[in-house]
This record gives C-alpha cells, structure tokens and sequence, in this order.
C-alpha cells in the first residue's frame, strides 16, 4: 500500500468519524475502520486488562476464533489470559506505545504450548499492538494482525499514527462514562484464577519448582527462567527433571495439559488451594 495512504482523503475522514464518535459506544468500531483505511490486515481487536478482573473484549473484527480453540486451549477468559505475554506486560503497567509481539514475549514463546494451541492454528504472521496504560482502568490494548509480514512501510507508518492512536485511546477509556464496567463476579473471578495459577503444583512440589512450572508454561526457556530467578541455568535443568518425574510427565505439552485439567476443576471452595490436588482426588474417586 502506497504511503500516501495517510494524506488521504478517506483517512482524514475516517480520522474525523472516530473523532466524533469518542465516548461513544461506537468509536471502538470507528477507530478500527481508520485502521483499514491505511492498512491491510487480517484481523483486529481491542482489549482492556483491568488490574483487578478478567479481560474485557471491548471489539473484534474478522477475528472469529482467535478468542478460543474448542478441543484444545478452551475459552480465553476462562484462565489461560494468565499465560498471554501480553497480559504479563499489562500487569507491569508498560509504557504506552506500539509493541510487536515479539517484542513482548519470552524466549521460547514461539515453542511454548500456549503459543501451538493458542496462536499458532490462526496462520497469523505478524501483529502489532497499541498499549496504553489508563489509571482507574488498565491497560487497554488494540491488536492489528496479518497473515504475512507487514513491509517496513508499514511499521512506518503504524508508527507515524502512534501519538494520535495513543491520544484517542486516553481521550475514550481515559473517561469516566466511556469507562467498562467491572462487575464482583469477574473480580471476584480473576482472584480464583490468579490463586489457582499461583498454586497450581504446590501440593506435590517444592516453592522453587512451583517457580519454574510458571515459568515454563509462560514461554521461558531454562536460559530465561535461570536469569529471572537469579539462579543457574543446570540448576533449572534439575528442577524442571524433578518436576516431571514428581508429577509423571515427559513433556512440556504433558505440563501444560496437565495444567488445564487441574484449572478447570477449580472452584469458589477450591480457589485457594492446588488445584491440582483437587484434579488428582478427582481421579482417584
């Protein structure tokens, strides 16, 4: 696409559109439809991570399972937001800007089990994300994806529209009307996750290993585990082969499973518990 594209006249006019449907329900949409006036993409969507509650999907388009993977990761909101990286950069309150993914992701992410059965099966290739932190709300994040690599033309001009995208985005959430409702249910929601989360192993493995478990379902390598924990590289090697044989397990994609099983049997009465000493009692019975 010609870099003209942002002197034109249907971007000045899609600009104007979103502009005047701020603090409105329709701006997200509106917004999004500037984006296409620019660019070519596959898929695109907004989300706010609330510091407090689950996910809020604000708006998508064209992104029709990218949410959820029926047969394998399940619903999104249902827990396995905890392992998007992007959600980890949101809880740290990241400076706003434009991020790609890559940008944001451990080191071993592209290998991780979250990634094969969360990313991988969408075919997307490359994607971009506006990230911008808003006190009293979270951070709200629009997410631009391609099947194909955008050019540096691209990236170019993703940057060039960066100030005014930001702008937008602290102008609409940043404002008390525009703002999305939390309700007790998903707060309450989020803390059993996170508490499950946190958890999960406890009944069967060392804090430390606990530590590493979490690591390796968020895409740390032992390399990158080793350098969070301030501990060796050999030394992450032995836990993570304890690990296993603690838990009976070959394989990272074993890990994982396992992981998912335990998370859903989780309950209000369970929540601050392992969950998967609830799992395992479950098979038992």
């Amino acid at each position: 696409m010609s870099t003209t594209k942002l002197a034109s006249r249907g971007w000045y006019h899609a600009m104007g559109k979103a502009i005047e449907q701020l603090h409105q329900d329709s701006f997200p949409a509106a917004l999004l439809e500037a984006f296409q006036r620019a660019f070519t993409f596959d898929t695109s969507l907004i989300l706010i991570f609330p510091t407090d509650s689950i996910p809020i999907l604000v708006h998508q388009q064209d992104a029709a399972g990218l949410m959820e993977k029926k047969g394998q990761v399940g619903d999104y909101f249902d827990g396995i937001y905890l392992l998007d990286p992007l959600y980890q950069v949101a809880m740290l309150q990241p400076d706003a800007g434009l991020y790609s993914l890559k940008e944001v992701t451990p080191d071993n992410f592209y290998r991780s089990e979250f990634y094969k059965r969360h990313f991988a099966y969408t075919n997307l290739k490359d994607d971009i994300n506006y990230l911008q932190p808003i006190e009293g709300v979270g951070t709200v994040i629009i997410n631009i994806g391609s099947k194909r690599r955008f050019s540096l033309g691209e990236m170019n001009r993703f940057r060039a529209i960066e100030p005014w995208v930001l702008s937008m985005m602290q102008c609409h959430w940043g404002e008390a009307a525009s703002r999305q409702q939390v309700s007790s249910e998903h707060i309450n929601l989020h803390q059993q996750l996170t508490a499950s989360f946190q958890n999960f192993g406890r009944s069967q493995l060392t804090d430390r290993e606990c530590d590493i478990v979490q690591m390796i379902l968020r895409g740390h390598s032992s390399k990158s585990a080793a350098l969070k924990l301030d501990i060796s590289g050999e030394t992450v090697k032995a836990h993570r082969r304890n690990i296993y044989k603690k838990l009976g397990l070959q394989s990272q994609a074993e890990l994982f499973s396992l992981f998912l099983s335990a998370l859903a049997t989780q309950s209000k009465e369970t929540a601050y518990a392992d969950p998967l000493e609830a799992y395992l009692a479950q098979l038992d019975d």
